[in-house]
């Protein structure tokens, strides 16, 4: 166990297992065990008068800076937090994607793999080509995912397009400086242009003027072949760009119950294995299938959602629909929580909306990294919300405990002697 020197403290698998053999010596009472496993919350919900600097309105212009969250959505999501008395939050969503989904662009869902592109006149879109994505400085990764991108049009999830842009986009890639060197035809209109790709190369690309109803765009090319992206299998689709990757759904600890149980408990094989090697009279053979096959392992998540409780499957329409009403929804499946492919480096900055102030995080705030998420997890459990936690996270915000937890160990501890 350690304390990280700001009110938290955490402690590893061993000390939790030890805390649970303990809780049922005989000279545990009933209210120290609940203490111990963080079923009873007895603190109540601080008074937090809302100053005037911190209207919601004034909280998105302060975060807007840093989420590629459309600013009309923060506030909704709010609402829904409060309403549902829960935290929520999502993962980084891509700036230069704010705009397009704002506009109505379509966002991609589960089962679409590839990753988008963060540079050049491509951005925030999804290319067929992922040497074109955020992952041109990983040709190792490459090779993946455009098998990945094969495989979802081969299944009708996804066609591909030409990619074209407004006049409007174009400009504003041009202001951001995601491209550059722009040499133009006769008419003034862009002819070529360049644009620096995350590994330093630079790229020449052609515009070819043309009209989409009755509106000025451009379709873009690289050395005279067309760059396709992604859209949705339907006549006249936008292309698709990012969507809203939940990151958590923290409801209150006595709104805990089965709508919160996941389909794959242990979320990852990995850590199902290590957990099984851990047995001392081994391996149960009802468990031999799921440990030496992957696939047996993850039979129950859902094929749509993925590894999603009840509760997180209710609240995806229930966000679509106070964010984006009867438009195209930016909510298309479960968790980071509980996610097998969590990449917690990729997790910040984190946006989240609170239903109420919580310690320094108001109601929508941002969370930088993995110190700040424990800081406002561990203020989370002890104002009574229940914050489920990845075990694929870091550690430091894995081991977080709530105060009243401590406070039960060591009054066990002084019991025991």
């Amino acid at each position: 166990m350690a304390d990280r020197g700001n009110g938290f403290v955490t402690f590893d698998r061993r000390s939790s297992a030890m805390i649970d053999k303990l809780s049922m010596h005989p000279g545990v009472t009933g209210t120290m065990h609940q203490e111990l496993h963080g079923a009873m919350d007895s603190a109540q919900p601080p008074a937090t008068g809302r100053a005037a600097e911190s209207t919601l309105a004034a909280l998105v212009e302060r975060v807007r800076g840093e989420t590629g969250v459309v600013p009309a959505h923060l506030i909704e999501l709010q609402r829904v937090a409060r309403e549902y008395d829960c935290l929520i939050g999502i993962r980084p969503v891509d700036r230069l994607a704010t705009e397009l989904i704002e506009s109505g662009h379509p966002t991609k869902g589960f089962h679409i793999k590839g990753k988008s592109a963060n540079w050049g006149p491509q951005a925030a879109f999804i290319c067929v080509d992922q040497r074109f994505s955020k992952l041109e400085d990983k040709p190792n990764r490459i090779e993946k995912f455009d098998r990945q991108v094969q495989s979802c049009i081969a299944e009708g999830y996804a066609k591909r397009v030409p990619l074209t842009l407004s006049k409007a986009r174009f400009d504003k890639l041009l202001g951001e400086g995601l491209i550059d060197r722009i040499r133009r035809d006769g008419n003034g209109m862009p002819a070529t242009f360049e644009a620096k790709a995350p590994s330093g190369a630079v790229y020449s690309f052609e515009a070819r003027h043309i009209h989409s109803a009755g509106e000025v765009r451009y379709a873009i090319a690289h050395h005279g072949e067309p760059i396709e992206v992604l859209a949705p299998p339907k006549d006249g689709a936008k292309p698709l760009t990012a969507d809203y990757d939940l990151f958590l759904i923290g409801p209150r600890f006595d709104d805990l119950g089965p709508r919160d149980n996941l389909p794959v408990p242990d979320v990852s094989h990995d850590v199902f294995k290590v957990r099984l090697e851990g047995y001392k009279n081994g391996i149960p053979d009802a468990l031999r299938s799921a440990y030496r096959r992957p696939s047996e392992f993850y039979r129950k998540e859902d094929t749509e959602i993925g590894n999603a409780s009840s509760r997180v499957r209710d609240m995806i329409p229930i966000i679509n629909a106070a964010l984006v009403g009867d438009g195209e929804a930016v909510v298309h499946h479960s968790t980071d929580s509980c996610s097998p492919a969590a990449e917690p480096d990729a997790n910040y900055p984190a946006t989240f909306a609170l239903p109420q102030k919580i310690g320094c995080f108001d109601e929508i705030c941002i969370v930088h990294d993995k110190y700040e998420l424990a800081e406002l997890i561990g203020g989370a459990k002890q104002v009574g919300y229940h914050v489920p936690l990845n075990p694929l996270w870091e550690k430091e915000v894995t081991g977080v405990r709530r105060e009243s937890f401590l406070v039960a160990r060591e009054q066990l501890s002084a019991n025991l002697r």
